[in-house]
């Protein structure tokens, strides 16, 4: 593979990644109430569908392809960030939108 097919790899993370993390802010928004409690739970809960996505993002892309793209530890960072917010965003924004009674 290509320079250039191993930036579309990465890229592809990238963008699962920030739509996972939608996905499941809009999810936690949807089913959230009080008794879940607050940002601790909801914390644990994104961190654990994060390392899910690395588990089975591995499993798809195969090793060739992990090690293409610098390996586990770097599989395991691409779109970390962008997850988070991507997650929090979407949680703060469906709450809001549709549930929030003020």
């Amino acid at each position: 593979m290509s320079e250039g097919e191993a930036n579309k790899l990465e890229q592809a993370v990238y963008w699962i990644r920030v739509a996972l993390g939608a996905l499941l802010g809009i999810i936690y928004a949807a089913f959230w109430t009080q008794d879940l409690g607050g940002l601790l739970p909801a914390f644990s809960i994104a961190v654990t569908f994060y390392f899910l996505s690395y588990y089975a993002i591995r499993i798809i892309l195969g090793q060739y392809r992990v090690e293409l793209l610098g390996g586990s530890s770097n599989v395991l960072k691409i779109g970390i960030g962008i997850y988070f917010v991507s997650w929090i965003f979407f949680w703060i924004f469906t709450y809001s939108l549709f549930f929030y009674v003020g």
